[in-house]
């Protein structure tokens, strides 16, 4: 009864941010939606923040599961997009509502989940310190996890796929000048 109640009210909380701002959006509302009492509500969430969190938590879950562990950095990040996409009008509702750091920090996890990943493979006989491979993986997650918040603070109107492709594309290489610039440091 427990999932099938947090998922009524998560399922009535999307749908009402799909029609209207979250600052127009009240527990009450929510809870008339999904034929639950306010009590039932707060059995499970603080408040609508707390409801915000857990949906970004489990969408993260949800979309570190389906894909690899060894999948590439740029395929991570377009199932992240795409994610974002399917509730497009709820992501800018939320968005315009609270700070992007719970966007930036799920791009950024999922970034660190799949950049380090994609530096070993083109590590080859290059050798560098752990924290060095670590702080390039860090870098490169940050900056991506900055341009998806661009995306969204732009109003999601350009194709993330062609986006991140594109990206990929301007970036050749830099990997591979991080890790010959972090070898040269450990010789040193």
């Amino acid at each position: 009864m427990t999932k099938f109640t947090k998922q009524a009210i998560c399922t009535s909380f999307m749908k009402l941010l799909n029609d209207r701002p979250l600052s127009q959006i009240t527990v009450k509302d929510i809870v008339d939606d999904c034929g639950i009492n306010r009590k039932t509500f707060y059995y499970y969430y603080q408040d609508i923040y707390a409801l915000i969190d857990d949906l970004f938590k489990a969408d993260l879950e949800r979309i570190k599961e389906t894909f690899p562990t060894d999948v590439e950095w740029p395929e991570a990040h377009k199932a992240l997009a795409n994610e974002l996409l399917k509730n497009k009008t709820a992501v800018l509702h939320i968005y315009r509502s609270i700070d992007d750091t719970k966007l930036e920090q799920t791009a950024y996890e999922i970034g660190m989940q799949s950049i380090p990943i994609s530096i070993r493979a083109k590590l080859g006989n290059v050798e560098v310190e752990d924290s060095d491979l670590n702080l390039i993986a860090s870098l490169s997650a940050s900056a991506l996890a900055g341009f998806l918040v661009r995306w969204v603070r732009d109003g999601m109107k350009d194709d993330p796929n062609a986006m991140i492709d594109r990206a990929t594309a301007v970036m050749q290489g830099t990997t591979e000048l991080a890790l010959a610039n972090a070898a040269k440091l450990k010789k040193e």
